[in-house]
């Protein structure tokens, strides 16, 4: 009798383990691959030991998505995952000087905590891997579907002041042009 509480105890531990770490696995925010109809478009951010940019995440996206649906997808996406949830918010498609830039507008939450100015905009490396992740991730550089050939970034609705030491974010940045160099 003893032996057979300690079998279905041992079995019940066993089931209730593969049960969490089923949900572990499941809560774990990792993208499925793409299926038939979706492409990827990718999340920059800082490696773990914040050396070198890498795609941090990717974001599966039907391929018949308008493009100012992607931008606004990514524009979530790269909220929650790179920026504490912190709103980045896609304002618009700028086409007035014959190309196509994206405008985004960086807005601050006083209720997370978390903070732009404070939080992302400062320190030699801190503001690198911002403006590096927001350029890159908004530039879309290796797809090759229909896109924009630029972004702008605007910080509580006005354009980016060049007061901020660390992050270059006060000009325009294009496909064609050279990735943010590292400080």
């Amino acid at each position: 009798m003893k032996r057979r509480i300690l079998v279905l105890a041992i079995g019940g531990a066993v089931l209730v383990l593969g049960i969490v770490l089923y949900l572990v696995r499941m809560s774990q925010d990792e993208p499925e691959p793409p299926q038939a109809g979706t492409v990827s478009l990718e999340v920059y951010g800082p490696d773990e030991e914040a050396m070198r940019l890498e795609v941090a995440y990717l974001v599966p996206v039907p391929d018949t998505m308008s493009l100012e649906g992607k931008l606004r997808l990514l524009a979530r996406k790269v909220s929650e995952h790179r920026f504490n949830g912190l709103p980045v918010e896609f304002v618009e498609i700028d086409a007035s000087s014959g190309r196509r830039i994206a405008v985004i507008d960086l807005r601050e939450n006083v209720r997370t905590g978390h903070s732009w100015r404070t939080g992302f905009f400062q320190g030699s490396t801190g503001g690198h891997f911002t403006t590096a992740s927001l350029v890159e991730t908004f530039l879309q550089r290796g797809y090759r579907g229909r896109w924009v050939d630029g972004v702008e970034f605007l910080y509580e609705g006005r354009p980016v002041s060049r007061n901020w030491d660390h992050v270059r974010l006060d000009r325009p940045w294009f496909r064609n042009e050279p990735r943010p160099r590292e400080p």
